[in-house]
């Protein structure tokens, strides 16, 4: 399935089964596809690190993914690695999980949980798209010493705002910007962790146990 074919059945299904949901608030079709698909993932067609770190990690790990972005458009993009969705709120996952039935996306497994109740114990790449501030959501990533992790940002024009954010678990490895077809401008911010693991509480549950098959 290309990108194109994705928006089409994905809008189908937003004014179809999933109508009164409010999953976005951008309904218009060229609107989804520039501000949401091709958002998504240009950034990784583009940036040499971050095509390297999902082809060496092989997992990617969204958080707060809403109404699936950049979950469906990553999936579709990288269709032989694994996808993990995790969102809070229940009825985003369940409509979630239908789009990803009806459209057959195999690699993505969505969790219905909270991302600070979870260690992170496997190498990944983890992506937050117009979820919160960096100096908000990066303390909220618990990671296993022993575990190669990045964070991926996408963010407005407005991103250098952000940072003088310093968090000594983590340290910015690469600021991306580039332009979408309307000529606004984006980029993603790309954290790495330092490997020493970031978590205390011991009652976390492990990611690699919630996405056992």
């Amino acid at each position: 399935m290309n990108l194109d074919i994705f928006t089409d059945r994905y809008l189908a299904l937003l004014n179809g089964p999933l109508k009164g949901l409010n999953l976005t608030r951008i309904l218009n079709r060229e609107d989804i596809f520039n501000k949401q698909v091709l958002d998504s993932v240009i950034p990784m067609r583009r940036s040499s690190k971050l095509s390297e770190i999902i082809g060496r990690h092989h997992l990617i790990v969204d958080v707060g993914f809403g109404g699936g972005f950049p979950l469906f458009p990553l999936a579709i993009e990288f269709s032989e690695e694994r996808v993990i969705g995790i969102e809070s709120i229940g009825k985003k996952v369940r409509a979630c999980g239908q789009i990803k039935d009806s459209l057959g996306l195999a690699n993505i497994t969505l969790i219905n949980n909270r991302v600070e109740k979870i260690l992170i114990d496997r190498d990944a790449l983890i992506t937050f798209k117009a979820v919160g501030r960096i100096e908000d959501l990066l303390p909220f990533i618990n990671v296993a010493q022993e575990c190669d992790v990045s964070v991926l940002f996408y963010k407005g024009p407005s991103f250098s705002e952000e940072l003088a954010f310093v968090n000594p678990s983590w340290s910015l490895s690469e600021i991306f910007e580039y332009k979408l077809p309307d000529q606004s401008n984006r980029a993603t911010l790309l954290y790495h962790n330092v490997p020493r693991g970031t978590f205390s509480n011991k009652s976390l549950v492990k990611l690699s146990e919630l996405i056992l098959e």
